[in-house]
């Protein structure tokens, strides 16, 4: 019996370059088709610091997992109708309600959207990822997929342990601190009251 291939997989390809230990070009397939950065072009890739998908998906892994609602009403169709959805509604309202939704929406738009971790590159196309039940919404260059919530989870998991692994390669020492807290992140601390 063969495994089914990932429907989610964000493929890492590693550089050639002397003193690129850490940089690595990233392009998002989606059944085996490359959706991010360039929609239908594997080649077109993205070279990133791997550290900062790390440092991404280690910060918003919860929120990734468990947030199923949008920080407005009426919640939007897709993650990236958000902003111009609320954008047309706080046209109306007085900005003492819109600063505090305003605050919301970029909390939102920080986690949701795969592309932010990359905060020094501009011009990326977004990549959304939300929760919706039982699946994922994936989202990106103007089409969107329901994912299955394992099929998601389980390549976000992969890529960390991938940048983990390298990382641990390149300077155990230095990136000990990244590597436990991506080991951490299911981790609810005892200290919280119950």
């Amino acid at each position: 019996m063969t495994t089914p291939s990932p429907r989610l997989v964000f493929d890492l390809r590693g550089q050639t370059a002397r003193g690129c230990q850490t940089t690595r070009r990233l392009a998002i397939l989606i059944d085996g088709v490359a959706v991010w950065p360039v929609p239908g072009d594997e080649t077109a890739r993205l070279d990133i610091q791997i550290d900062d998908l790390l440092g991404h998906l280690t910060d918003h892994w919860k929120p990734l997992m468990l947030r199923q609602t949008c920080p407005t009403d009426p919640p939007p169709q897709k993650p990236s109708d958000l902003r111009r959805n609320a954008e047309r509604r706080w046209a109306d309202l007085p900005s003492a309600v819109t600063d505090g939704e305003q605050e919301a929406v970029r909390r939102f738009e920080d986690t949701h959207d795969i592309a932010r971790a990359f905060g020094g590159i501009y011009g990326l196309p977004p990549f959304w990822i939300l929760r919706a039940g039982p699946d994922f919404v994936v989202e990106t260059g103007g089409r969107h997929w329901r994912l299955p919530f394992e099929d998601v989870r389980a390549a976000l998991t992969l890529v960390g342990d991938q940048i983990c692994g390298v990382l641990e390669v390149v300077d155990r020492e230095r990136w000990e601190a990244a590597v436990g807290a991506w080991g951490g992140r299911n981790v609810i601390l005892s200290s919280v009251p119950r």
